[in-house]
């Protein structure tokens, strides 16, 4: 299970706690709990399907369900830090 305020900068999972999980009915045991975003990541060729929950106080009038394909920002790596899993941000101090 993963709670962000801000996955990795995805607009949409912006601004609002929002639960990511494999599980497509936690709202039967969580009343509170409504889904907003169906998932789909790809990873090594394979697709996965994860669902985006949030709290039913949270969540606007007007949405509706939509789906999410690879949200996430992809940042570009260097040789150097490849192999750590670390990565360069575009961020250089004021």
């Amino acid at each position: 299970m993963f709670i962000f305020a801000n996955p990795l900068g995805t607009p949409e999972l912006d601004r609002t706690v929002t639960l990511i999980h494999p599980a497509h009915d936690l709202p039967l045991s969580y009343k509170d709990l409504k889904l907003v975003y169906r998932l789909f990541r790809s990873l090594d060729k394979e697709q996965h399907l994860f669902y985006c929950y949030r709290r039913t106080r949270d969540i606007p009038r007007d949405h509706k369900l939509k789906d999410l394909t690879n949200p996430f920002l992809t940042p570009s790596r260097e040789v150097r830090t490849q192999p750590r899993g670390k990565f360069k941000l575009p961020i250089e101090p004021m």
